[in-house]
């Protein structure tokens, strides 16, 4: 089976005006860093040791703003004001707000960790194995600087690598609202259509499919049936299953118009995730694929059984499927290597909007 992503070959095209785009994903050396839409950043950094088929490793999160929180986790827990530390193998103590000075911030002794992490080759965290565990320091400087870039940072007194005397970053952007239309229930299992209905939207994924993604249903005499899903009293949302695989399997969609009887693409709102441009167009082929009430989402499983991936979803605004999120993690067995790239509040028809938490990891699971 041939490996497909979420977005496996969106063939897209500017066809509607799109949201303040992302910043993309990068890697530089053992570092990958990413960028939201509000320009919040986080860099990861790997260990070389397996530990039972998961390895850690070491993320620094930093939020928009001249003062946006800095965060760094090892194996996911917060470095504590009282961890020890080894710098290219020298004994360091993280140091407390308390110890620098009253007039200290508290993020001033983060700010310390990473300027001498800066031009360092390792650090480690003392642990049960007998060295600990080494992370690589190499790319991080770059890493880091990409990051300062992106925030708006260059020059500012509390870059990561880029300092100066200028006392301002970038503000954050705002999260983009999805004004997401009033849509027939349906579930996901979706509604009965005519069998010439059915007939119709096969003969046109034939047709038009991307046969090097696609490899179900392509004979006249199979089998395969769309599942429709309603959007208004006259357009259907038709989910077509186009490729499976052991673990996981692809869905291309359409809109069927029942008072025209025509066919055409459904329009996905689609993020590069490594230039964060946003395009509107075609998804040839959706991972994972779980719609209804005018919702999609998808989720592609790296290696078939997960552990590293991507995670998409999308709400109907009557135009086209908006992106609301994007989460993306290329390294596997690396626990908290995910990176949120895109997301979007939805203001649903009864005017609710729904809250963006802070924190919130629920569109980072693999």
């Amino acid at each position: 089976m041939r490996h497909r992503t979420v977005l496996a070959g969106a063939a897209a095209v500017a066809l509607l005006p799109v949201a303040a785009q992302a910043t993309g994903y990068r890697e530089f050396g053992k570092w990958s860093i990413a960028c939201d839409n509000s320009l919040a950043c986080s860099a990861f950094g790997t260990s070389d040791k397996d530990k039972g088929g998961e390895r850690w490793g070491l993320r620094i999160d930093r939020a928009p703003g001249y003062d946006g929180k800095i965060r760094i986790r090892f194996n996911g827990k917060d470095i504590s004001d009282e961890e020890h530390i080894l710098i290219d193998g020298k004994m360091a103590m993280i140091e407390s707000p308390a110890s620098m000075g009253a007039a200290s911030l508290p993020q001033e002794p983060l700010l310390g960790v990473i300027n001498r992490l800066l031009n360092a080759a390792t650090m480690t965290m003392p642990g049960e194995e007998k060295d600990g565990e080494i992370i690589s320091l190499t790319g991080l400087k770059a890493a880091l600087l990409y990051m300062d870039e992106q925030q708006g940072r260059i020059g500012a007194r509390n870059a990561f690598v880029s300092k100066g005397e200028k006392k301002s970053a970038m503000p954050p952007r705002a999260y983009p609202i999805v004004k997401a239309v009033k849509v027939p229930e349906s579930g996901s299992a979706g509604v009965p259509i005519a069998p010439k209905i059915g007939k119709a939207v096969m003969a046109h994924y034939r047709a038009t499919t991307n046969r090097k993604i696609c490899d179900l249903g392509l004979e006249p005499a199979s089998q395969e049936t769309p599942t429709a899903y309603p959007l208004d009293k006259g357009l259907l949302l038709m989910e077509v299953y186009c490729w499976r695989a052991a673990y996981q399997a692809g869905s291309v969609f359409y809109l069927f118009d029942r008072s025209s009887g025509t066919l055409r693409d459904a329009p996905f709102e689609m993020l590069d995730s490594k230039t964060g441009a946003l395009t509107i167009g075609k998804n040839e082929s959706v991972s994972g694929a779980d719609a209804g009430d005018g919702a999609i989402s998808g989720l592609h499983k790296g290696r078939g059984v997960g552990g590293c991936g991507e995670a998409v979803s999308w709400r109907w605004d009557g135009k086209a499927f908006r992106l609301t999120s994007q989460a993306f993690k290329s390294l596997c067995n690396h626990s908290d290597a995910a990176f949120r790239l895109y997301r979007a509040q939805v203001r649903h028809a009864d005017g609710k909007l729904t809250p963006i938490a802070e924190d919130a990891d629920d569109d980072m699971t693999f």
